[in-house]
């Protein structure tokens, strides 16, 4: 892909400094990449039950968007305690396409490699104004394009055009027909163009940016779960519950629950 804009849409930066997790395990899923590096203590990481890891202490693990996790947690023996940070980012490529979309990356950065990944991290929670935390959100970025293989898979700047018209427009109701004729096509051939150049079919790429939209708004917000449904563009309450629950491995009940401990 002639990638020709990046854009750092949203940053989030958190920690924790516990006693009572040694050996805690989570399975989870959430809607941002995810570089999290560890201070005291130990990690066991794995994505979607493959090849998991011990990061070893001042290392990082990076974790794709919308891909199950699962973290064990180790405290550092000395101190009794483990201590991490995280930054999560919401970026697009050519405005269509999410960033880890793009890109694949290493589960893990070993700590004799992580210098300037400590860098950026002890720098961001010095500053207090988004401008600077953009700042070192695009220097992390580049960082992640240096350890990154491009997917060869997005190739097509019509596909680029629908998947743009899908991210601002999921809340609504979105026909395949609807975006076949953006680009003159049949809906049978937009689909099979659809699916081979992006790996998902319509209706699936339009939910996981509505789920994605969602699982935002019950981390960051008091948003009611019925009012969240609604604001992405799930009529019945009932099946986003359900279909949430497939993609992220919790109702957004528990989901909001479990991944609001460690803010």
């Amino acid at each position: 892909m002639d990638i020709y804009d990046i854009e750092l849409r949203e940053i989030k930066v958190g920690g924790f400094n516990l006693e009572d997790i040694d050996g805690l395990c989570h399975v989870k899923s959430l809607p941002y990449l995810s570089v999290v590096r560890v201070v005291e203590g130990n990690y066991f990481f794995g994505l979607d039950n493959k090849n998991p890891e011990f990061t070893g202490e001042g290392g990082l693990f990076i974790a794709p968007s919308n891909r199950i996790q699962t973290i064990v947690h180790k405290i550092n023996s000395n101190t009794g305690r483990m201590k991490a940070d995280w930054i999560f980012i919401d970026a697009s490529v050519n405005g269509s396409f999410s960033f880890d979309e793009v890109f694949i990356f290493p589960q893990r950065i070993s700590v004799h490699m992580s210098v300037k990944w400590h860098e950026i991290f002890d720098e961001i929670k010095l500053v207090d104004n988004i401008c600077d935390k953009k700042i070192l959100g695009y220097r992390l970025i580049k960082l992640l394009i240096s350890v990154g293989t491009e997917i060869p898979l997005f190739n097509n700047e019509d596909i680029s055009v629908v998947c743009r018209y899908i991210r601002d427009n999921y809340s609504k109701n979105i026909k395949v027909k609807e975006l076949a004729d953006i680009l003159n096509m049949s809906e049978s051939n937009f689909y099979a163009v659809f699916k081979r150049y992006v790996g998902l079919s319509p209706i699936s790429y339009i939910n996981n940016c509505r789920l994605s939209a969602a699982a935002k708004l019950l981390i960051c917000s008091q948003t009611k779960i019925k009012e969240v449904a609604a604001r992405t563009g799930f009529k019945d309450p009932y099946y986003f519950s359900k279909v949430f629950h497939a993609k992220y491995g919790n109702s957004p009940k528990d989901y909001r629950e479990l991944n609001r401990r460690f803010k």
